[in-house]
């Protein structure tokens, strides 16, 4: 059974997989702006999956959706070349790295180079209406199906709720 499965809807779930949408970005000098009080905020375009619970979307319970950006193996790399090395994502394919989580890429499986990694660090919250507008437009697109859905959520919780404590067991 595949990981994935063709969607055309604009239903958002947890686990939706959107490709080249809207990113916002805010510069470091935020809340700086023009001698008018224009505020700038970059965009960036790229792939994001869906975080928030499908619950609380179907219910709209939400103004906002919960999302992390995606990028393949390949651009990874290229942005994080510690990456490059051998054995880092067999690290992050046994859920060893808290803030990345690794699946295989719906359109080409068989590549590893093409692997979806999603980065947990790299969140942002989106207005529900831009994003199904955006989903409705898109056409086909891809949603995680269970078991890998339920994995995806739980590497997010546990990335969120990890507790550091200080080293004071003795071994």
């Amino acid at each position: 059974m595949s990981a994935w499965l063709k969607i055309n809807s604009d239903v958002l779930n947890q686990g939706d997989l959107l490709r080249g949408i809207k990113i916002p970005t805010i510069r470091d000098t935020f809340p700086e702006g023009s001698p008018n009080g224009d505020v700038f905020v970059d965009t960036v375009e790229g792939d994001i999956m869906v975080m928030s619970q499908s619950c609380d979307l179907e219910l709209e319970k939400l103004p906002n959706v919960v999302v992390a950006q995606v990028f393949s193996v390949e651009e990874f790399e290229t942005k994080n070349p510690p990456y490059q090395k051998k054995g880092k994502w067999n690290d992050v394919a046994h859920g060893r790295v808290e803030a990345l989580h690794m699946l295989a890429c719906p359109e080409i499986p068989d590549n590893p180079k093409q692997n979806l990694v999603i980065d947990f660090r790299l969140i942002a919250s989106l207005p529900v209406g831009y994003v199904r507008r955006f989903a409705h437009g898109a056409g086909d697109r891809w949603r995680l199906q269970p078991p890998h859905l339920e994995a995806l959520s739980h590497a997010f919780g546990r990335f969120f709720s990890r507790v550091a404590l200080p080293d004071t067991i003795k071994v």
